[in-house]
Protein backbone atom coordinates (compact mmCIF):
# COMPACT_ATOMS: atom_id res chain seq x y z
CA UNK A 1 0.00 0.00 0.00
CA UNK A 2 1.24 3.49 -0.83
CA UNK A 3 2.44 5.78 1.91
CA UNK A 4 0.01 8.70 2.38
CA UNK A 5 0.73 11.67 4.60
CA UNK A 6 0.62 15.44 4.61
CA UNK A 7 3.79 16.58 2.88
CA UNK A 8 5.54 19.55 4.47
CA UNK A 9 9.01 21.07 4.13
CA UNK A 10 9.97 19.33 7.34
CA UNK A 11 8.80 15.99 5.91
CA UNK A 12 10.85 16.55 2.75
CA UNK A 13 14.01 17.40 4.68
CA UNK A 14 13.62 14.29 6.86
CA UNK A 15 13.04 11.78 4.03
CA UNK A 16 15.48 8.88 3.94
CA UNK A 17 16.73 7.41 0.66
CA UNK A 18 14.90 4.45 -0.86
CA UNK A 19 16.42 0.96 -0.60
CA UNK A 20 19.21 0.34 -3.13
CA UNK A 21 17.86 -0.16 -6.66
CA UNK A 22 14.33 1.11 -5.96
CA UNK A 23 12.28 4.28 -5.52
CA UNK A 24 9.72 5.21 -2.90
CA UNK A 25 6.64 7.33 -3.48
CA UNK A 26 4.76 9.25 -0.81
CA UNK A 27 1.37 10.74 -1.70
CA UNK A 28 0.02 13.97 -0.25
CA UNK A 29 -3.24 13.96 1.70
CA UNK A 30 -3.82 17.65 1.00
CA UNK A 31 -3.59 17.58 -2.83
CA UNK A 32 -4.97 14.37 -4.45
CA UNK A 33 -2.65 12.88 -7.07
CA UNK A 34 0.32 14.94 -5.86
CA UNK A 35 3.30 13.26 -4.26
CA UNK A 36 7.07 12.90 -4.04
CA UNK A 37 9.36 10.24 -5.46
CA UNK A 38 12.52 9.47 -3.49
CA UNK A 39 15.48 7.81 -5.22
CA UNK A 40 18.08 5.54 -3.68
CA UNK A 41 20.76 8.23 -3.95
CA UNK A 42 22.05 9.68 -0.68
CA UNK A 43 22.68 13.38 -0.09
CA UNK A 44 26.33 14.36 -0.51
CA UNK A 45 26.07 17.14 2.10
CA UNK A 46 27.78 15.95 5.32
CA UNK A 47 25.21 17.83 7.43
CA UNK A 48 22.41 15.82 5.80
CA UNK A 49 24.10 12.43 6.18
CA UNK A 50 21.62 9.59 5.67
CA UNK A 51 18.96 11.76 4.02
CA UNK A 52 17.54 11.43 0.52
CA UNK A 53 19.67 12.99 -2.21
CA UNK A 54 17.08 13.21 -4.98
CA UNK A 55 13.46 14.10 -4.29
CA UNK A 56 11.11 14.70 -7.22
CA UNK A 57 7.57 16.08 -7.09
CA UNK A 58 5.18 13.98 -9.19
CA UNK A 59 1.56 14.14 -10.31
CA UNK A 60 -0.50 10.99 -10.92
CA UNK A 61 -3.35 11.27 -13.39
CA UNK A 62 -4.82 10.60 -16.84
CA UNK A 63 -2.97 13.14 -18.92
CA UNK A 64 -4.82 12.30 -22.12
CA UNK A 65 -8.48 11.26 -22.15
CA UNK A 66 -8.93 7.50 -22.30
CA UNK A 67 -5.28 6.75 -21.49
CA UNK A 68 -4.24 4.87 -18.38
CA UNK A 69 -3.12 7.03 -15.44
CA UNK A 70 0.61 7.72 -15.27
CA UNK A 71 3.06 9.56 -13.03
CA UNK A 72 4.79 12.65 -14.39
CA UNK A 73 7.64 14.50 -12.76
CA UNK A 74 6.88 18.13 -11.99
CA UNK A 75 10.29 19.26 -10.71
CA UNK A 76 13.06 18.44 -8.24
CA UNK A 77 13.31 19.51 -4.62
CA UNK A 78 14.93 21.82 -3.36
CA UNK A 79 15.19 23.52 -6.79
CA UNK A 80 11.49 24.36 -6.50
CA UNK A 81 9.64 24.86 -3.24
CA UNK A 82 6.78 22.66 -2.08
CA UNK A 83 4.22 25.45 -2.57
CA UNK A 84 5.40 26.15 -6.12
CA UNK A 85 5.16 22.43 -6.93
CA UNK A 86 1.63 22.29 -5.47
CA UNK A 87 0.65 25.32 -7.57
CA UNK A 88 2.04 23.63 -10.69
CA UNK A 89 0.14 20.43 -9.82
CA UNK A 90 -3.06 22.45 -9.42
CA UNK A 91 -2.55 24.13 -12.81
CA UNK A 92 -1.84 20.78 -14.44
CA UNK A 93 -4.97 19.25 -12.89
CA UNK A 94 -7.13 22.12 -14.18
CA UNK A 95 -5.69 21.60 -17.69
CA UNK A 96 -6.32 17.85 -17.44
CA UNK A 97 -9.94 18.48 -16.44
CA UNK A 98 -10.34 20.54 -19.65
CA UNK A 99 -8.87 17.66 -21.70
CA UNK A 100 -5.54 19.39 -22.35
CA UNK A 101 -2.24 17.59 -21.82
CA UNK A 102 0.07 19.80 -19.70
CA UNK A 103 3.13 18.52 -21.59
CA UNK A 104 1.80 20.19 -24.75
CA UNK A 105 1.38 23.51 -22.93
CA UNK A 106 4.85 23.21 -21.35
CA UNK A 107 6.42 22.43 -24.75
CA UNK A 108 4.64 25.40 -26.33
CA UNK A 109 5.80 27.69 -23.51
CA UNK A 110 9.37 26.44 -23.98
CA UNK A 111 9.11 27.06 -27.74
CA UNK A 112 7.83 30.60 -27.18
CA UNK A 113 10.66 31.26 -24.71
CA UNK A 114 13.20 29.94 -27.23
CA UNK A 115 11.76 32.24 -29.91
CA UNK A 116 11.90 35.14 -27.47
CA UNK A 117 15.58 34.35 -26.80
CA UNK A 118 16.25 34.09 -30.53
CA UNK A 119 14.60 37.49 -30.97
CA UNK A 120 16.88 38.95 -28.32
CA UNK A 121 19.90 37.37 -30.01
CA UNK A 122 18.77 38.74 -33.37
CA UNK A 123 18.42 42.19 -31.85
CA UNK A 124 21.95 41.93 -30.44
CA UNK A 125 23.20 40.88 -33.88
CA UNK A 126 21.47 43.86 -35.53
CA UNK A 127 23.08 46.16 -32.95
CA UNK A 128 26.51 44.62 -33.58
CA UNK A 129 26.09 44.99 -37.35
CA UNK A 130 24.98 48.59 -36.90
CA UNK A 131 27.97 49.39 -34.69
CA UNK A 132 30.33 47.67 -37.14
CA UNK A 133 28.88 49.64 -40.05
CA UNK A 134 29.27 52.82 -38.05
CA UNK A 135 32.94 51.96 -37.42
CA UNK A 136 33.41 51.04 -41.08
CA UNK A 137 32.15 54.40 -42.26
CA UNK A 138 35.03 56.03 -40.40
CA UNK A 139 37.75 53.41 -41.11
CA UNK A 140 39.76 52.44 -44.17
CA UNK A 141 38.22 49.56 -46.11
CA UNK A 142 40.09 47.49 -48.69
CA UNK A 143 37.67 46.04 -51.21
CA UNK A 144 38.46 42.49 -52.28
CA UNK A 145 38.96 41.53 -55.88
CA UNK A 146 35.87 39.51 -56.72
CA UNK A 147 35.02 37.73 -59.93
CA UNK A 148 31.92 35.69 -60.57
CA UNK A 149 33.77 32.35 -60.22
CA UNK A 150 36.36 33.02 -57.51
CA UNK A 151 36.33 33.08 -53.76
CA UNK A 152 38.38 35.85 -52.17
CA UNK A 153 39.38 36.88 -48.71
CA UNK A 154 37.67 39.86 -47.15
CA UNK A 155 39.87 42.40 -45.41
CA UNK A 156 38.11 45.02 -43.34
CA UNK A 157 40.31 47.52 -41.47
CA UNK A 158 42.58 45.54 -39.11
CA UNK A 159 40.37 42.46 -38.73
CA UNK A 160 41.70 39.01 -39.72
CA UNK A 161 40.87 37.69 -43.15
CA UNK A 162 37.71 35.62 -43.54
CA UNK A 163 36.60 33.63 -46.60
CA UNK A 164 33.74 35.19 -48.55
CA UNK A 165 31.86 34.16 -51.64
CA UNK A 166 31.11 36.55 -54.49
CA UNK A 167 27.39 36.35 -53.74
CA UNK A 168 28.06 37.62 -50.23
CA UNK A 169 29.74 40.75 -51.56
CA UNK A 170 27.65 41.35 -54.69
CA UNK A 171 24.85 43.18 -52.90
CA UNK A 172 27.06 45.20 -50.56
CA UNK A 173 30.19 46.16 -52.47
CA UNK A 174 30.97 46.85 -56.10
CA UNK A 175 32.29 43.89 -58.07
CA UNK A 176 35.43 44.71 -60.05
Amino acid sequence: MADRRQITDRTLKALRPAPMGSRLETWDTREPGFGVRVSDRKDADPQRRGKAGKITFVLYGRFTPGAPPTRRAICDYPGVSLEQARDTAGRWKSLISKGIDPAIIEAEAARVEALRNQGAKALQLVYQIHSCLTKLSTSRVTYPRVTSSSVSLCFVASRPAQPCSPTTWRGNFPVR
